[in-house]
């Protein structure tokens, strides 16, 4: 047992030491990229079991060691730590405040002069996502699918519909220029590819409604596409058992010519095994698309885009069975299949844009584009069907076996549709930045021309339990009815003027408002009908919460008549149809937030 003496001995070595090693505290606040406070933030000491956290209000205080080098460690879930190396003097009083950045992809307002302004009524969208969306396509309108307002019936295909509108209801532009797609397909096993390719995507904008004026006659959406212009060399491949994707890209030393290829093939055989109707699937999708320019100089660019699709489909039909009705009335309907159908779709794109701009502030450029379309239907599908009553008595060993045949029949589907379809056009596009007014000055004039060609041979024999009305044995003059027969032979020829004039306007520097005015033009020779579309939008973001961007917009909106629309199911050709007219008003706001460690956007709006 220690004595008194050395226990007083140890007491005093132990309070020497303690006051020699005297304290300091540091104090401070940590605060987010835009200076609200981060409330439970870690503060650690490296080394030492030394920590902390910020309050709700994102301050703190933390005592430390004097004398020492220390390394302190500023973290918080979904931003960059930051680090912060001191020493101290005894009982010295520190204050080290700090603002830790996002390290989550977030969607950002371009900060380049004058490209805020031009931003418009639209969401951006960032690429990335398109190959994090777990779906068939791995397509560009997949992740259009998610937004607001917008649906899809058929995870085979890449239409979609906008608030209830049809697939053609939509704007597609791929680098300022419209782009088209087959129009005689008409279910997504037959679709195939997107006309868009992911992985030479840069930028994605979207809007739902309520469109600037710098856009297209149509009345649904629109959907912008930017392809990238390469900086070096890279590339990317894919495979699985749907199909491969290759792209490859790179500039010159010099640094003045760039390119950019893309080949995509496709095949959706294993899907479409799963389908009722049972059958030898064959399709086959393949798309070549290629970008490439030369810089001449820093004011004179040359750019050329090439585009080649061909989607395939082949069925060989066998047999298909479907179960419907209640539990106590259920039936079975099976047909037995002979014949098969091939269809094939092939289109051409080409774009030539000249690109000129003579200082910052003005932008000039004249888009040239061709689209070709040579599309063939081909079916001879004979069924033999039986509707039969299945049994329902859960009692008997039989049950839901088929009990009794109710009747018997089969029909007859042949087609033989051919279509050719030429589009060119010449449009010119420019603008010019105010920026000791904060404004933006758009305009355009485009001048298409449209060449369409078709033979419709389509029609349906429908025998049922044997008899075929008129029968042939009744009259030696009787023939057979057919159903549903479409046969013509069509062309039309169609000329189109439009012209757009567009002013974006920025007002205040904290708090932002950017007002948007325009005016659209559309002139048609099929129909001699002259459309004015005046569009404006207004959007707001607050001083204090620049996270939050208000938005309304408004216009009067038209769809002239495409050749898919001129004609009918039967053939016929109905020149005289007048555009569709929609008024567009709509009021909506985008909220980004942090939380779990990721950034969420919350978009609403009514229309």
């Amino acid at each position: 047992m220690a004595s008194p003496r050395r226990l007083l001995l140890f007491l005093f070595i132990l309070l020497s030491s303690s006051v020699v090693a005297q304290q300091a505290v540091i104090k401070g606040k940590l605060r987010d990229n835009e200076g609200g406070p981060l409330p439970g933030a870690a503060i650690v000491v490296l080394g030492k079991t030394i920590s902390t956290a910020t309050d709700n209000n994102g301050n703190f205080s933390l005592s430390v060691p004097s004398g020492e080098l220390l390394q302190l460690v500023f973290s918080f879930t979904g931003m960059k730590n930051d680090t912060v190396t001191v020493r101290l003097e005894p009982n010295e009083v520190k204050d080290i405040s700090k603002s830790l950045h996002l390290t989550s992809i977030q969607i950002k307002d371009v900060n380049i002069q004058g490209e805020s302004i031009k931003k418009g009524n639209t969401t951006t969208i960032d690429p990335v996502h398109v190959k994090n969306i777990p779906t068939i396509n791995q397509s560009v309108e997949d992740v259009v699918k998610t937004q607001a307002g917008v649906s899809s019936n058929n995870e085979l295909s890449s239409t979609y519909s906008v608030r209830g509108g049809s697939y053609d209801e939509n704007l597609i532009y791929i680098n300022d220029f419209e782009v088209y797609r087959p129009q005689l397909v008409r279910s997504g096993q037959q679709e195939g590819l997107s006309v868009i390719n992911p992985d030479m995507v840069e930028n994605i904008k979207f809007s739902s409604g309520g469109f600037d004026a710098i856009y297209g006659d149509k009345l649904s959406s629109v959907l912008d596409i930017q392809y990238r212009r390469p900086k070096k060399f890279a590339g990317s491949i894919s495979a699985s058992l749907l199909g491969a994707n290759l792209e490859l890209e790179n500039r010159s030393k010099n640094t003045k010519w760039y390119y950019m290829a893309g080949l995509r093939q496709k095949s959706n055989q294993y899907i479409l095994n799963t389908f009722e109707t049972k059958g030898e699937y064959k399709p086959s999708f393949t798309d070549v698309q290629v970008l490439t320019g030369y810089e001449f100089t820093k004011k004179f660019t040359l750019e050329f885009f090439g585009n080649y699709a061909r989607n395939k489909y082949a069925l060989v039909p066998q047999t298909r069975e479907t179960n419907f009705g209640t539990i106590n009335d259920a039936k079975r309907f099976t047909v037995y299949f002979d014949g098969q159908e091939v269809d094939k779709f092939q289109t051409f794109t080409g774009a030539m844009s000249a690109i000129y701009q003579p200082k910052e502030t003005v932008k000039l450029k004249l888009i040239g584009t061709a689209f070709n379309t040579h599309e063939e239907e081909s079916f001879d599908i004979l069924g033999q069907y039986f509707l039969d009553q299945l049994e329902t008595d859960l009692g008997k060993d039989d049950f839901g076996t088929v009990a009794y045949n109710l009747g018997v029949g089969s029909f007859l589907n042949h087609g033989r549709n051919r279509l050719d379809g030429t589009v060119i056009a010449l449009e010119h596009k420019g603008e010019i930045i105010d920026t000791s007014h904060n404004m933006v000055w758009q305009w355009g004039a485009k001048v298409q021309h449209e060449d369409f060609a078709d033979k419709l041979h389509e029609w349906n024999y429908i025998d049922s339990a044997g008899y075929s009305i008129p029968s042939p044995r009744d009259s030696f003059n009787a023939v057979i009815t057919l159903n549903d027969v479409a046969i013509a032979k069509n062309s039309l020829v169609t000329n189109r003027i439009s012209a757009y004039i567009q002013n974006n306007w920025e007002l205040g520097d904290s708090a932002k408002f950017i007002i948007t005015t325009g005016v659209r033009v559309n002139y048609s020779d099929i129909n001699q009908e002259l459309l004015i579309s005046p569009r404006a939008s207004v959007s707001y973001s607050p001083k204090h919460l620049k996270r939050l961007k208000l938005r309304a917009s408004a216009g009067y909106y038209y769809q002239p008549a495409f050749y898919h629309e001129v004609r009918n199911f039967d053939g016929v050709l109905y020149p005289e149809t007048k555009a569709q007219k929609s008024i567009h008003l709509v009021i909506g706001g985008d909220l980004t937030f942090l939380a779990l460690g990721q950034e969420f956007k919350l978009t609403s709006s009514l229309l």
